[in-house]
């Protein structure tokens, strides 16, 4: 499931612009987040964040969510007031980057340079910013490699974000007041496209859509 917020959160960054991407500033995850997320995270070239078994080298070559590819987003505190969040790759290294703005994933253990803050993008894309914070500077994808050396975000520091979990809802309609009832199960795993659905996020609500841009309602419904 690829996430796609829509301007929901208001941020302590207002009005960052890199290269003509307005950010909402600041930090999407509260500190009082205490689960885990297992994600993927996809750049502008629609490659996956990759952590390689060999020699823990990282890039952004991934074609598809593998296991390389799923890291663990873990808070950085339960509490309030710290929300910074790490990144766990499936070999259990923290993805850091050092005074240059060289990024690695070779450590075990939870260091200042591997602290990170999420900005989502207000251009209706849902994208997020990961802005180093002993660095200040923000993540990105360049050929092979990661750097972190942009002051500002622009495509290359902006990623998607694919939920590895799988996560079941119960869907509602929100002018009906019925539970839905065109959705069928004929496949036992996920694995096709043909079967992802976008969950969208607006003013609080969500709206359920297809790949293939189709909403999981008529187009009248759509326009309240």
């Amino acid at each position: 499931m690829l996430m796609r917020g829509y301007g929901a959160h208001h941020l302590n960054m207002n009005g960052v612009n890199g290269h003509g991407v307005e950010m909402n500033g600041g930090d999407l995850l509260p500190g009082s987040v205490k689960a885990c997320w297992t994600i993927g995270l996809i750049n502008s070239k629609f490659r996956y964040l990759t952590a390689e078994t060999f020699g823990f080298k990282i890039n952004a070559n991934g074609a598809s969510l593998k296991k390389k590819q799923v890291w663990t987003l873990e808070p950085a505190s339960s509490g309030g007031g710290d929300t910074a969040i790490f990144l766990r790759s499936h070999l259990d290294k923290y993805l850091a980057v050092d005074s240059f703005g060289n990024v690695a994933c070779e450590g075990e253990e939870r260091e200042t340079g591997c602290r990170f803050h999420i900005s989502v993008a207000a251009d209706g894309s849902g994208r997020w910013a990961l802005r180093n914070e002993a660095r200040g500077y923000f993540l990105g994808a360049s050929a092979d490699k990661l750097t972190c050396t942009a002051k500002a975000p622009g495509d290359a520091e902006l990623w998607l974000v694919h939920l590895a979990a799988r996560p079941q809802y119960t869907a509602r309609c929100y002018f009906r007041g019925a539970s839905a009832g065109k959705l069928t199960s004929t496949t036992k795993a996920p694995g096709d496209t043909e079967l992802w659905l976008v969950l969208i996020a607006a003013r609080l609500r969500f709206t359920c859509k297809h790949l293939d841009t189709q909403f999981g309602c008529d187009k009248s419904e759509r326009e309240h």
